[in-house]
């Protein structure tokens, strides 16, 4: 009687399980049907043209699209109290975020745009701050920031190299699009030979440049203005040392590769006077 038990009470879990999988297999159907049906609807197609008419008139916008280089996040207010003052407090400018530390800016002229991109590098708080120009038909995961204009100085240069024919030459070096700092004959004032770059952000700084003569290798140190926060283990901008995710060793003194010396002292604004009021306070 308890084996008849037993098989009664199987054959009724047997039935269960039976019933419980047809269950399942009428879920999954209608499961599987719902896919298709939101998979049906996925199909429709917006046909889009360039040509298309517009019936609603559209401001023009002179627009740039900008990336704070920062390991931290920085809000768009910030971004924005800081930009618009250095921008020269350009009238109707605004400021709309795109994702993390990616903004754009619009500008109610492109003379106020052109302003903005001629003075590069820019910084929130010693972060570079890159700006281009915005192509309206990228998408925003398309957005490439690969490179940051500079101007760089070369150091201690021979006077006979301070020109824009063999000082060209020396600076083609840093890249090959470069462009110097000369006066209408071609000729370089200063200490030092100043050279508008466009750095790779995916490569670490320049330190010096060598040149060979009658087999003789001279290095000139290279600095740069205005350089924002950079790495002195890695040499790459955008994060510190401490953030560095390839850290290099010290060296037997304790030196890291790179360090402050490649900024460039910022120049402090004195008070013009004339030659006798120079002489005057002289005597």
């Amino acid at each position: 009687m308890a084996s008849r038990a037993g098989a009664v009470a199987g054959s009724g879990k047997g039935k269960n399980k039976v019933a419980n999988e047809e269950s399942g297999a009428e879920e999954s159907v209608d499961s599987m049907m719902g896919r298709l049906n939101l998979l049906a609807d996925e199909t429709e197609v917006v046909e889009m043209s360039d040509d298309e008419e517009v019936t609603v008139t559209i401001p023009v916008k002179w627009s740039l699209i900008g990336k704070v280089l920062s390991p931290s996040i920085t809000h768009i207010q910030s971004i924005r109290a800081a930009m618009k003052p250095a921008w020269g407090n350009p009238k109707g400018m605004k400021c709309r975020p795109v994702k993390d530390n990616v903004f754009i800016a619009d500008f109610a002229n492109k003379v106020d745009m052109e302003k903005a991109l001629e003075r590069l590098p820019w910084m929130v708080w010693r972060h570079a701050v890159l700006v281009q120009e915005l192509d309206v038909k990228l998408r925003p995961s398309y957005v490439e920031f690969v490179s940051m204009m500079i101007w760089v100085r070369i150091l201690n240069l021979p006077f006979e190299w301070m020109n824009n024919t063999k000082g060209l030459k020396i600076a083609k070096l840093t890249d090959k699009g470069c462009r110097l700092d000369v006066d209408e004959s071609g000729d370089a004032a200063g200490c030092f030979l100043r050279v508008r770059v466009a750095i790779p952000l995916d490569k670490p700084l320049r330190r010096w440049i060598t040149t060979t003569k009658n087999k003789v290798e001279v290095r000139f140190n290279l600095q740069y203005e205005k350089l924002p926060f950079y790495c002195f283990s890695c040499g790459l901008i955008g994060h510190g040392d401490l953030e560095c995710v390839s850290p290099t060793f010290r060296d037997s003194e304790g030196k890291l590769p790179f360090d402050r010396l490649l900024r460039a002292p910022e120049e402090r604004r004195q008070k013009l006077q004339s030659f006798s009021q120079a002489a005057a306070s002289a005597s």
